[in-house]
């Protein structure tokens, strides 16, 4: 039986449960196309479930409020998000539409230095370092070397050995990395890449870190989509088809693994569906034989915090 129809996802049933992940993914979505006040409405009703979100969900929410004016909760979404590691340098190139002239500009940017300095002071610094090195290494020889020889797969064979080696090894002594406390702008996705090229055609190596990307999911240290990135790749490696259609630039030629089951396994995990994830990035051609999941499931999945 081909692997797709074992896969089997099971229930994340923590403080980071695939409804938060949903809702702040719409919310996204819904500000992507303009409609902020509806997105307004999913951020609140995401930050209800979970009030300790991913840095890229408070940026988001901020985006969001300053279009509908709201420069107190923009204030407290970025003050959140610079207790993550968000920069000024960064607030500062936002076209914000009203936050600059607010009265809450100057409040956030006389706050700003020590909550950015509490931030530094609570990075792993160790980890993050280990993961560096390890990036670097993974990197250079896929950036550097020619992929025609012979040299170059038995190079990447002995990297991503060790690689594995020592990120196992980091996993078993210090738990999944917490993407929250390694700087997230260089580093949140160390870890999804590794775990990318460790599981790309290793089925010993998919089944050893499903569970343990599962687990890092509910505690906020790795993202639905990074996981469904990983188990797309590994599933396009084995049998050419995919699960989550997540992240790819386009869809038109991509096979899916029971098709009329892609949005719902798509919500299993947190992700919007893929005719909005589509229209997220502009693509206009769905897979054939995709038909979208209905309005009333869809209700269903935007009022998940309500169940």
């Amino acid at each position: 039986m081909p692997f797709f129809y074992l896969l089997t996802i099971s229930p994340i049933i923590a403080q980071y449960t695939p409804c938060y992940y949903f809702l702040v993914n719409e919310a996204s979505f819904l500000a992507s196309q303009e409609k902020y006040e509806e997105s307004a409405v999913f951020y609140n009703k995401a930050f209800n479930l979970q009030s300790d979100g991913f840095v890229f969900h408070f940026i988001g929410a901020a985006k969001t409020f300053d279009q509908l004016g709201e420069g107190k909760k923009v204030y407290a979404f970025l003050e959140k998000a610079i207790q993550k590691g968000y920069t000024w340098e960064e607030i500062e190139k936002v076209e914000w539409k009203y936050f600059r002239k607010s009265r809450y500009w100057n409040k956030l940017k006389s706050k700003y230095l020590p909550l950015h300095n509490a931030f530094v002071l609570g990075i792993d610094k160790e980890t993050r370092d280990e993961l560096l090195k390890m990036d670097y290494t993974d990197q250079f020889v896929r950036k550097n070397l020619n992929w025609d020889t012979k040299t170059f797969y038995t190079i990447l064979g002995k990297t991503d050995s060790a690689n594995l080696v020592q990120f196992k090894e980091m996993i078993e002594k210090k738990g999944f990395p917490d993407l929250q406390k390694l700087g997230y702008k260089e580093n949140f996705d160390k870890p999804f890449t590794l775990i990318l090229h460790f599981c790309k055609n290793d089925t010993t190596q998919y089944t050893y870190f499903n569970p343990i990307m599962q687990e890092a999911m509910k505690d906020g240290k790795f993202r639905p989509e990074d996981y469904a990135g990983v188990t797309d790749m590994y599933t396009l490696t084995m049998d050419k088809k995919t699960l989550f259609c997540e992240p790819f630039k386009t869809y038109k030629d991509r096979k899916i693994a029971q098709i009329s089951e892609i949005d719902r396994r798509r919500f299993s995990i947190g992700l919007i569906p893929l005719y909005q994830l589509a229209q997220k990035k502009k693509i206009t051609e769905l897979p054939e034989g995709y038909v979208p999941v209905s309005d009333e499931e869809l209700q269903k999945w935007c009022d998940c915090d309500k169940q």
